[in-house]
């Protein structure tokens, strides 16, 4: 089968639609990535053919020059209307261009890929809506993680208070710009399109684990809940093996500080704080940096900056994991069962925060109050709680087990053979299943 799958965004963003390329053409499919070219690499490196989608574009630079995508209100507005939607036309024009030439079985898209399903109805190509964490189906019964301001309330006023004000605050963020997109391409306009879009697809994959959060009743009626798709390679960007051997052979387990692939780039003193909490607690850290460019001139003792490392073969081996929420950092810590301080930023991280807090293996600082003192206060509570700990490692290794990107192809199968109604129905009783344990 040609399955073309496309996704927008940071290195977070692209890692799991590469794992799920590798494992279609494990089973003798024909992927295809249409991708930022910057990310060309990372397609290469699993030897996955990948198709431009406009200029390459470094995440680096559109942080720097827009920092303001990280806000923790006005940062979801902002990437749609500035860095989503205009790509609303290109994708769609690209797909229809390409599946002239290689006709496509199936068409695989992040939901924030608005031109892929609009492309697909028209070359009338099964859709699949690929979702990498739990708030992009805004599911009435779920219980999201309120942003800041909302979570000083007790969850018996924020969350019907959510839920009153979602629809309106989607429809005034998103309707006007991807409508106008839609009619300019022939379609009409449609109403909560935002939220239509999330939902939609002939086929909806939820690329988390049900662990983190199980398959709900008013779910999308064609969702699965498939697992994390595990990648954490990026030969670019990963520091030296040896220097993290080194470092780590050196002494107790560190405290591994990170904020993922996007908001590493404006950090904040976040990193300056980081290294004085360490001397306040006179434990060891690690700072991940990232290609940040970031300087610190003078930091305390057993206290270091790298660039990048496999979370994999990392986060098992520290002593604790500070960072900012976002769903690859967050199911990496859960795989490795690390207990986490998320100090998030905007967009799902403080839901994703939320999660891990209900289950008992983190503790949550927003970014925004992070100082050395906090820091250090939050990491003492966590560090001196064996409980978090222990729940932690009873997580791990079911979350471990779990193959996101098996059960991902096994579901897109199915739907382009036309077995699907069959295979819903076995994994809505498996996720049932797996809620009830």
């Amino acid at each position: 089968m040609n399955i073309l799958l496309t996704t927008m965004g940071s290195h977070g963003d692209v890692l799991p639609f590469v794992a799920l390329a590798r494992e279609l053409r494990r089973r003798g499919h024909a992927p295809l990535l249409l991708i930022n070219p910057a990310f060309r690499r990372l397609a290469n490196d699993a030897g996955i053919p990948c198709t431009p989608l406009g200029e390459p574009t470094e995440v680096r630079d559109l942080a720097r020059d827009t920092p303001g995508i990280m806000h923790h209100r006005e940062g979801s507005r902002l990437v749609l209307r500035r860095f989503v939607v205009p790509f609303t036309r290109p994708v769609h024009d690209r797909i229809v261009d390409l599946h002239r030439d290689r006709p496509f079985h199936a068409i695989v898209s992040h939901p924030i890929c608005f031109g892929a399903p609009l492309a697909a109805e028209r070359i009338s190509v099964p859709t699949v809506n690929a979702a990498l964490s739990p708030m992009m189906w805004l599911s009435p019964s779920d219980t999201l993680g309120p942003p800041p301001g909302l979570h000083l309330l007790p969850d018996i006023v924020a969350q019907p208070l959510m839920r009153l004000l979602l629809k309106p605050m989607l429809r005034a963020v998103a309707d006007d710009d991807l409508n106008r997109e839609r009619r300019s391409l022939g379609f009409p306009a449609q109403r909560d399109a935002l939220l239509t879009a999330n939902r939609s697809g002939d086929l909806c994959l939820g690329l988390w684990s049900p662990v983190l959060r199980p398959l709900l009743a008013d779910d999308p009626p064609n969702a699965v809940v498939c697992g994390f798709p595990w990648n954490d390679r990026d030969a670019e960007r990963e520091h030296a093996v040896q220097d993290f051997e080194a470092f780590l052979s050196r002494g107790e387990p560190p405290i591994l500080f990170t904020l993922g692939t996007a908001a590493v780039h404006t950090p904040g003193p976040f990193y300056h704080e980081a290294a004085r909490a360490c001397a306040l607690l006179g434990r060891r850290g690690m700072l991940l940096i990232g290609n940040s460019g970031l300087r610190l001139e003078t930091l305390p003792p057993g206290v270091r900056t790298f660039t990048y490392a496999p979370f994999s073969g990392l986060l098992p081996r520290v002593a604790a994991c500070v960072h900012h929420g976002g769903i690859g950092t967050t199911a990496q810590c859960l795989r490795a069962g690390t207990p986490a301080l998320i100090t998030p930023l905007a967009h799902d991280q403080f839901d994703n925060a939320r999660r891990c807090h209900a289950l008992g293996v983190s503790r949550t600082l927003h970014h925004r109050r992070v100082t050395a003192p906090r820091l250090a206060r939050a990491l003492r509570a966590l560090l001196g709680d064996p409980l978090v700990a222990q729940r932690a490692q009873a997580i791990a290794p079911h979350v471990a087990a779990e193959h996101g990107a098996s059960g991902a192809a096994e579901a897109i199968e199915s739907l382009v053979r036309g077995t699907h109604t069959e295979y819903f129905m076995n994994k809505t009783t498996l996720s049932a299943l797996t809620a009830q344990r």
